[in-house]
């Protein structure tokens, strides 16, 4: 009962405006899920950034033919791999994933390593598609970055969030 009690105030506090300045609380839109053709063009051909505390600033180019190359904050080379599109049930059929969830799946090389997961390469790594969505900072058609015609990045990428324009000003490009 008491844990009903607080939680009930805190709904009140939250939905009067009398929650503590400090709180912070994220509305996600639910959108429908994507088909696989939708997802397929959502990525291919894609400069994208992203940001997860865990990782940090990322920033990958998605060409159409499936391979991906990722900028990852602090290396000093350009990552080399391959993504694609997977419906839900043949990624995770025991999860309970709805019929028509789309995956976006990435693999890298055997000789690499996930510094924030302690995951090593070689394996494909799925997300499901809309909740990918969510961590996308912003994205711009083609290779914005050359990553897929070059082995190492502009300059190392730091970990704070930042945007792709002012990634593009540091690397020298014109907008």
């Amino acid at each position: 009962m008491p844990h009903r009690r607080a939680a009930l105030a805190f709904a009140l506090a939250t939905l009067t405006g009398c929650a503590p300045a400090a709180m912070h609380v994220t509305v996600v839109e639910r959108r429908p899920l994507m088909t696989a053709a939708e997802a397929q063009a959502f990525f291919a051909d894609r400069t994208r950034m992203s940001f997860m505390p865990i990782h940090g600033t990322q920033v990958a180019y998605t060409a159409p033919d499936g391979r991906v190359f990722l900028w990852y904050p602090g290396n000093g080379v350009i990552l080399p791999g391959r993504w694609g599109i997977a419906e839900g049930a043949s990624v995770h059929p025991w999860a309970g994933i709805p019929p028509g969830t789309q995956f976006v799946c990435f693999q890298y090389g055997p000789n690499t390593f996930n510094p924030a997961t302690g995951a090593v390469g070689g394996q494909p790594q799925c997300q499901q598609v809309d909740i990918f969505r969510r961590w996308q900072v912003e994205d711009a058609p083609g290779d914005v970055f050359g990553l897929s015609r070059r082995a190492t990045p502009p300059f190392v990428l730091p970990r704070e969030r930042t945007s792709l324009a002012v990634l593009a000003a540091q690397a020298g490009l014109r907008p």
